[in-house]
């Protein structure tokens, strides 16, 4: 039942949050339409029924909505935005695994950051990012031990799909910048609880349903280390000119392509938790499968379009 109310909150939340960004002239210019930005805090306000159990998450959880909305509101503090995720990576690391280890901690706070960026680069297409994050909620509750944990898998997951129904192609609000942070805060907590103590298989089965996110993030990030323009060239828009995509149409198969590509890594993750010998079998999938991708979308090229 409560999980049906973080759904409720998140619907009525991102309605609110819409009405308020038009208010105060905070949206996005979208194809010449201007959509408002401030559907994200509708995803934080459909998780707060489970957070109230857990005031050290609702407190780390919170500092990422705070971050989202500097970076939304003052876009002059974009220059300070790495030293932001640094702190908040810090705060997740403490919450979720402690720092008690140093060294374990230290490497964690740096694929943290990492995988906070790679969440965020799923934002840029109408309905993606809501939509990996349901696919990477429902697999990281199997994965998942405790209450609390499993709880926010799902609620989660049900806060996700109460923002799908306004953002899915053609979107009537984005989550701007609260949303990718929450979402890549959310998300990161459950590989962070998976990792408390480092298990090999454990720690690699966690990852995998990252791992179209993280790749797409390389890319990105070899494209603009060659001194190119990464935007609007992640693996969902060159896979929308591959399929010929036109309008809404297009968005709407491009995102059930993306979804079917992130279920396939979803479910290597979850074979692979708990044994080593699948760990290592579903790593050489995953290779095999990424070189496929990269080779179909010549994802590390520059697309002259």
């Amino acid at each position: 039942m409560v999980f049906l109310f973080c759904f409720g909150l998140s619907v009525l939340g991102v309605f609110l949050f819409s009405k308020l960004s038009k208010r105060f002239n905070v949206v996005l210019n979208v194809y010449g339409k201007e959509i408002p930005s401030l559907g994200g805090v509708g995803l934080f306000v459909g998780l707060l029924p489970i957070l109230w159990r857990d005031p050290f998450s609702l407190f780390a959880f919170s500092f990422s909505v705070v971050v989202g909305l500097l970076l939304e509101l003052f876009r002059s503090l974009k220059i300070a935005r790495y030293s932001l995720e640094f702190v908040l990576a810090i705060a997740l690391v403490w919450r979720f695994v402690g720092l008690e280890n140093p060294w374990y901690s230290f490497l964690l706070v740096f694929i943290v950051v990492f995988l906070l960026n790679a969440v965020k680069a799923m934002d840029e297409m109408d309905g993606v990012c809501a939509s990996v994050a349901v696919a990477v909620s429902f697999t990281f509750y199997f994965m998942l031990h405790g209450s609390f944990a499993r709880d926010l898998a799902l609620g989660f997951l049900f806060s996700a799909l109460g923002y799908l129904l306004f953002n899915f192609p053609p979107a009537r609000v984005v989550m701007g910048e609260v949303g990718r942070y929450i979402s890549g805060a959310v998300l990161t907590s459950f590989f962070l609880s998976v990792n408390e103590r480092f298990v090999f298989k454990d720690f690699l089965a966690s990852l995998l349903p990252f791992w179209l996110l993280g790749l797409d993030l390389l890319a990105s990030f070899v494209k603009v280390v060659t001194g190119n323009d990464a935007r609007e060239d992640h693996f969902y828009n060159r896979l929308f000119r591959k399929i010929g995509g036109v309008g809404v149409k297009g968005l709407r198969k491009t995102l059930a392509l993306v979804l079917a590509l992130q279920t396939v890594f979803c479910l290597m993750g979850v074979g692979a938790y708990g044994s080593t010998t699948l760990a290592f079998v579903n790593l050489g999938l995953s290779l095999l499968f990424s070189a496929m991708i990269v080779k179909q979308l010549r994802l590390f090229r520059v697309d002259k379009w």
